[in-house]
């Protein structure tokens, strides 16, 4: 193999190099897709976890409230802070 690439005009292995030196490059991209598309996946997971969970307090809360209407009506459902999310990690 070395010696039929040595044998080879300088045109033919500057050629060899550049298609080589594509589909190194194609496949780079390739991989870098798939990893920003490993961390959307991952980032989705984690939200619709914290939403779920989120959801199951909330209905927690609602089934209180309906067994015991004689408290006081918690508002936290319909006045969260967005901000308060965010703190959540």
């Amino acid at each position: 193999m070395i010696k039929w690439l040595a044998n080879q005009k300088i045109g033919k292995k500057l050629a060899i190099v550049g298609v080589t030196v594509i589909a190194l490059i194609l496949m780079n991209i390739v991989g870098m897709i798939e990893i920003a598309k490993t961390g959307y996946f991952q980032f989705l997971e984690r939200e619709h976890i914290e939403f779920v969970l989120l959801m199951q307090l909330k209905l927690d809360q609602l089934q209180e409230t309906l067994h015991h209407p004689d408290k006081s009506v918690d508002t936290s459902l319909v006045t969260a802070n967005s901000t308060e999310r965010l703190e959540m990690g």
